[in-house]
């Protein structure tokens, strides 16, 4: 089965990225990350702040794209809901390492807790990072999650944060336009793509071919893939700063096989 999924990104504009979280004061909820996910309740309209050992990104499920504001500083992260929803899984992944946590977040319309979550790791975790304490995955092959996250460092990340993964080279892409996306709405034009663990993986740029806003539906995209992950899931106007966005597709087969 596809895997759909809706990323918030490096280069998402309510997104900045450095070093460190801040020190948090006062009355916190603190939790122990041990692999169980980390419940968070939210109250609808009422900001609530999580804090990571590491600076983090989230992998966000797509039907909550308009129901929860994020804004990520560093290992900080903003989440406020505009409705309720009932409870839905979201990984936050550490953005120097292929660490991850999984929260289970919920919003209701009742008051609930205000405090500040705190996140840590146990300090005797074996899984703990040399750096800061995120979990590590062991899996010698990476993931599809963390493949696609990387596909995205390598386009936006500034430099220090792009990381090779062992046994993925680049390879060549025609980068002519192609009728890629089901409706005709959507302009389809690859960008790159590399190879690596039996695997094909390639970023392409969609565009607004019309003048009103599009929402995207990765199922829209033809091929055969294992998973579609878009940049952000709704387009601007045919000439609009926000027309265009990029979709992450990962195949057994290259680029052009996988889309006949």
């Amino acid at each position: 089965m596809t895997r759909l999924l809706v990323f918030l990104l490096l280069c998402a504009p309510s997104i900045g990225i450095g070093a460190a979280p801040d020190v948090v004061t006062g009355d916190v909820d603190r939790r122990i990350w041990n692999g169980t996910p980390i419940a968070i309740d939210l109250q609808v309209g009422v900001e609530r702040r999580v804090v990571f050992p590491v600076p983090v990104h989230l992998d966000i499920d797509r039907q909550l794209i308009n129901k929860l504001r994020v804004q990520i500083v560093d290992g900080n992260v903003y989440l406020k809901a505009s409705e309720a929803f009932a409870s839905t899984r979201v990984i936050a992944g550490a953005i120097d390492t292929d660490g991850l946590f999984l929260l289970d977040l919920r919003a209701a319309s009742t008051a609930v807790s205000k405090e500040p979550v705190i996140v840590a790791v146990p300090s005797n975790s074996p899984a703990r990072s040399e750096a800061d304490g995120a979990v590590v995955s062991t899996t010698p092959a990476p993931g599809y999650v963390s493949l696609t996250r990387w596909m995205a460092r390598e386009l936006y990340a500034p430099d220090r944060l792009r990381t090779p993964v062992p046994g993925v080279a680049r390879v060549p892409i025609d980068r002519t336009p192609v009728p890629g996306y089901r409706g005709g709405t959507v302009d389809v034009s690859p960008i790159v793509a590399w190879r690596g663990h039996g695997l094909y993986l390639t970023a392409v740029q969609l565009r607004n071919a019309t003048p009103e806003a599009v929402e995207l539906d990765p199922r829209l995209i033809r091929g055969r893939w294992l998973t579609r992950a878009l940049q952000h899931a709704r387009l601007g106007p045919a000439g609009s700063p926000q027309d265009s966005t990029t979709a992450y597709l990962i195949s057994t087969a290259s680029f052009s096989e996988s889309l006949r």
